[in-house]
């Protein structure tokens, strides 16, 4: 993002990429509310480690993020390039410390929704059934239930679109 010009998009998407920034996650929203124009929108995608489920991996001494092997035998600097891999979640962090970071750095949350994931062939036929049943309850959206959280948020200001203007969109990859 050090590239893009300021107040260059009216829309941010970081879908699921939070999570995958090992170094300075401040720095990353600080340059997204850069690169924001006045009134624009940034929409933040992320895992909720605050689940029932995190817990009961954590007392059966399971994997508590995805990668944790892989991780466990990366260099995270090498020659003083920080490590990129894509399929290490470095970080889960709770929706309450996001949202409290973006604040201080200025956006105005907009709001949070916790958000319950599908159901896949490749998980056990017992996990299926207990998403199913899940998903037809208020739990499924829930903090302690929901695998997932977005976050929308605003910088402020007014929009100047023209009549002839069309919005800057643009998605985030890690």
């Amino acid at each position: 993002l050090a590239n893009i010009p300021t107040g260059s998009y009216d829309l941010l998407l970081l879908g699921e990429v939070f999570e995958h920034i090992l170094n300075q996650p401040t720095g990353l929203l600080r340059n997204c509310l850069r690169v924001l124009r006045p009134g624009g929108m940034m929409i933040l995608t992320t895992p909720n480690p605050s689940t029932v489920m995190t817990a009961i991996r954590v007392l059966k001494d399971e994997y508590v993020l995805w990668g944790t092997d892989e991780f466990l035998k990366e260099t995270k600097v090498d020659g003083g390039a920080v490590i990129d891999n894509g399929d290490i979640h470095y970080r889960e962090y709770p929706a309450r410390l996001v949202v409290q970071l973006m604040d201080e750095l200025g956006f105005k949350v907009g709001g949070v929704r916790y958000v319950q994931m599908g159901v896949a062939k490749i998980h056990s036929p017992i996990k299926r059934v207990f998403k199913r049943l899940l998903q037809a309850t208020p739990l499924a959206s829930s903090r302690l239930f929901s695998p997932g959280y977005v976050i929308w948020a605003y910088k402020e200001g007014t929009p100047s679109l023209g009549s002839d203007a069309r919005p800057e969109i643009a998605a985030v990859k890690a």
